[in-house]
């Protein structure tokens, strides 16, 4: 039995999405940039020259264009709009682009819940993913990994709208589907795992019309061929370093991204990990202390959905391999995971849109208006604490742990906390506010900092002749340095190292009374 659709939940989808909007857009402006911020637009820039000088648009220069593996979709888009908008600032621009793609994000993964269930669990959908801190944040400036999210999460719809059309094949269904996959590879080529779920999608529909409609299944599969082929050749446009050779330089660029190894640690449970052996039980450990619990909760009480016989439970089913069947490949493929899991902020949405769909299963079968609103109500109140938090901390709710580790504070020590620099900004304010700081400047400051490189780019927008150097933490006592930056990654646990807090503290940005970011001034320079 499904809910029943009203003007009124309707009503109240609309007006969601309109807040959630305008909410996204505007908070953007607050954010950061992240530790990898830079480094996309370096990818944006280049891949943008590059077909640039290929289309004869850009004059070419004798120096070579430095290109690399990942996608340059939403960079030359960037790039090219900010040449139509000149007078905007273009990291704001940035933002604003990928709490848009955040935003669709969103609108997608509730279509998907609308879809395979009803508009109340399209309501819920939206709600759980909006109120997630961690998506939220990343919402704001992740240009990697939020792009990515959506083409995989739109791609994901509207494959489960070419199964609930069967044996009807709908020309829309398979545009949308190619606008996806498009948008996926573009942004990073591991957007291929797709086809796995393409492949599960024509197997079930095969193994239903085999018999009776065997010219369906086969007109099916040469549809489905066309359209990633055509969405490869358009992705792989933005992405100049396979171009020499396209078959062997994409099976390399797939290759180094499963397997893409730094040589760093993560702690993990109050363990320093190599990249490289990450336990496996990992990736579900941050998911499940990073995001608010009553979504876990009914994440895990939507595989019941599998057990209901309607047309739509393949399409549940896809939507629970989407979730399940990256962390598989990592597990067998031993891939190393860094930075908490937003390479793999990609399965949140189907999370949160089956989560909606456990929602709502609840809701229809209870037997009076008053049950179901006081169920409504509960997941509310269930989700308050993480709202409020991120109110209060708003724009750093990039460091939220719920309270199956005791919030921040008891996360502090046992997992990376600030792993992306998101407070990077907030510390470089505090710093230039400094005396020492105030401009002119009477003689160069030199700043010492073992932060991501966005410290650098603050300071030296701010005035160039500040002098910006990189060191380990341990290291910072070789240097020169007034003035210093610095956070807990890059060494052992922060419970085990009695040398942090840094001495000399003189101002700091802290969260939950944990100190994310020290600012130091040096004794004896």
């Amino acid at each position: 039995m499904q809910p029943v659709a009203t003007d009124r939940t309707n009503w109240a989808i609309r007006l969601s999405l309109c807040a959630m909007a305008l909410i996204m857009l505007w908070s953007s402006k607050d954010f950061s940039l992240n530790g990898d911020a830079l480094s996309q637009i370096r990818v944006g820039e280049n891949v943008f020259r590059c077909l640039g000088q290929v289309l004869g648009l850009i004059p070419s220069t004798p120096q070579p264009i430095i290109l690399n593996y990942y996608g340059g979709l939403f960079g030359v888009t960037a790039e090219a709009l900010h040449r139509v908008f000149p007078s905007l600032d273009f990291i704001l621009l940035r933002h604003l682009m990928v709490a848009l793609t955040g935003f669709l994000c969103l609108v997608y993964a509730g279509k998907i819940a609308k879809i395979l269930h009803s508009d109340t669990a399209q309501l819920c959908c939206i709600w759980f993913l909006f109120l997630s801190p961690r998506f939220f944040a990343a919402s704001m400036n992740n240009s990697k990994d939020i792009p990515f999210a959506l083409g995989m999460t739109m791609a994901t719809f509207f494959l489960i709208k070419i199964m609930n059309a069967a044996p009807a094949l709908r020309f829309k269904d398979f545009f949308g589907l190619g606008i996806g996959l498009f948008v996926a590879m573009g942004v990073r080529i591991g957007g291929v795992l797709f086809g796995l779920y393409a492949v599960l999608a024509f197997v079930l529909l095969a193994i239903r019309f085999w018999h009776g409609s065997r010219d369906y299944v086969l007109r099916l599969f040469g549809a489905l061929m066309v359209t990633g082929v055509l969405a490869f050749a358009a992705a792989i446009v933005f992405l100049p370093c396979v171009w020499h050779n396209i078959p062997l330089a994409t099976a390399q660029s797939i290759r180094m991204f499963s397997n893409y190894y730094i040589n760093v640690t993560m702690l993990f449970r109050g363990q320093d990990f190599p990249t490289t052996a990450s336990p496996w039980e990992y990736l579900p450990v941050w998911i499940a202390i990073t995001s608010p619990i009553m979504i876990i909760l009914l994440f895990l009480g939507s595989f019941v959905l599998l057990g209901q016989k309607n047309e739509r439970r393949n399409g549940v089913l896809l939507l629970m391999m989407t979730v399940l069947v990256p962390w598989v490949i990592v597990l067998l493929l031993h891939s190393p995971v860094y930075d908490a899991w937003r390479q793999f902020y990609f399965i949140y949405p189907a999370i949160t849109a089956l989560a909606g769909m456990a929602a709502a299963a609840v809701f229809v079968r209870l037997p009076n208006r008053k049950l179901k609103l006081a169920w409504m109500l509960g997941i509310g109140l269930s989700l308050s604490p993480s709202v409020v938090w991120s109110v209060r901390n708003h724009p750093l709710q990039s460091v939220y742990f719920n309270r199956l580790v005791g919030g921040l504070k008891g996360a502090f020590g046992y997992y990376e906390t600030d792993f992306y620099g998101e407070s990077v900004q907030a510390a470089s304010k505090k710093l230039l506010a400094l005396p020492a700081f105030r401009q002119p400047l009477s003689d160069t400051v030199y700043v010492l900092e073992n932060v991501p490189p966005q410290l650098q780019y603050y300071l030296h927008q701010y005035d160039p002749k500040i002098s910006v150097q990189h060191a380990a933490y341990a290291d910072r006592n070789k240097f020169r340095w007034d003035y210093g930056v610095f956070y807990s990654r890059g060494f052992d646990s922060v419970r085990k190292n009695p040398d942090w807090p840094p001495a000399n503290c003189i101002d700091s940005i802290a969260v939950d009374g944990v100190m994310l970011m020290a600012i130091v001034k040096n004794p004896s320079p």
